[in-house]
């Protein structure tokens, strides 16, 4: 049986039809690289005791892990320009790190405060 490189043969065509770029910025200091990713927006809405309903939205980034010098870490920041980014932001921090085991991984993000944009 043959075994299958799913970052060579999966993970890179998925990410190069539908990443964008974004800007990994680690906690330790270390200089800020480009990696892409592909960002996912999903509201989950919450029902209160009262019957109130109160949203929210998860933001996650599908990663390849072979475009990290390091994995990435709770604490470390990603700034990303998606014109899918609810609110104008672009600037998050990494909450969890879910690695698929197919040399993937989801980052769920929360977001920091928006920053300006250029171009």
């Amino acid at each position: 049986m043959t075994s299958v490189n799913w970052d060579a043969t999966v993970q890179a065509a998925t990410q190069a039809a539908f990443a964008y770029p974004a800007t990994f910025i680690p906690k330790s200091g270390a200089p800020p690289y480009v990696v892409q990713g592909i960002p996912r927006y999903q509201t989950i809405d919450f029902m209160m005791d009262d019957g109130t309903k109160v949203s929210t939205v998860e933001i996650t980034l599908g990663i390849r892990l072979s475009l990290f010098a390091v994995f990435p870490k709770v604490g470390d920041m990603i700034r990303m320009v998606s014109p899918v980014a609810p609110f104008g932001m672009n600037k998050y921090t990494i909450d969890r790190f879910n690695p698929d085991g197919l040399g993937g991984a989801s980052l769920v993000l929360k977001a920091l405060q928006p920053t300006p944009t250029t171009g």
